[in-house]
C-alpha cells in the first residue's frame, strides 16, 4: 500500500510544490489498512490519532516508532513527528498485549510504512 505523508501538486513546468501533510486521520486510517494487509493489526488492542482527525500532522525531520512497557500491563506503541527544532509530536499511540518483540515490530512496520521503505 503507497501512502504520501506529504501531498504535493504537479507544477505545469514538471516540478511539483508542496499543498500540505496528512491528517491525523488519514495517517491512522493507512497504518491500520497497511498492519491489516501484513496480519499485525488483531494483535493491537488500538491504533489512535494523536490528533484531531481533520488537522494535518506537523512537517518532520525524523520518526520515532518505538515500542515501551505499560505502566499496569502490555506494552504501547508510540509514533512521534520530531521537528527540526528537536520538539516532538506524537502521531500515533497503540497497545498490545502479544509481548514486547511484538510490540517493536509493529513500531518497526509503522516506521517502514510512514518513510515508504515498503520493499
Amino acid at each position: 500500500m503507497k501512502f504520501e505523508i506529504e501531498k504535493w501538486i504537479p507544477e505545469a513546468d514538471g516540478e511539483s510544490r508542496f499543498a500540505r501533510m496528512a491528517t491525523y486521520g488519514e495517517t491512522c486510517r493507512a497504518a491500520v489498512v497497511y498492519l491489516t494487509e501484513l496480519r499485525l493489526f488483531d494483535k493491537l488492542e488500538y491504533l489512535e490519532a494523536q490528533g484531531e482527525e481533520d488537522m494535518e500532522i506537523p512537517r518532520f525531520h525524523r520518526l520515532a516508532c518505538y515500542a515501551a512497557p505499560h505502566k499496569e500491563e502490555g506494552h504501547e506503541i508510540f509514533v512521534e513527528a520530531i521537528d527540526m527544532a528537536g520538539q516532538r509530536h506524537p502521531i500515533l499511540a497503540g497497545k498490545t498485549f502479544w509481548g514486547y518483540f511484538l510490540a517493536c515490530e509493529i513500531a518497526g512496520e509503522i516506521a517502514r510504512f510512514l518513510y515508504q521503505d515498503n520493499s
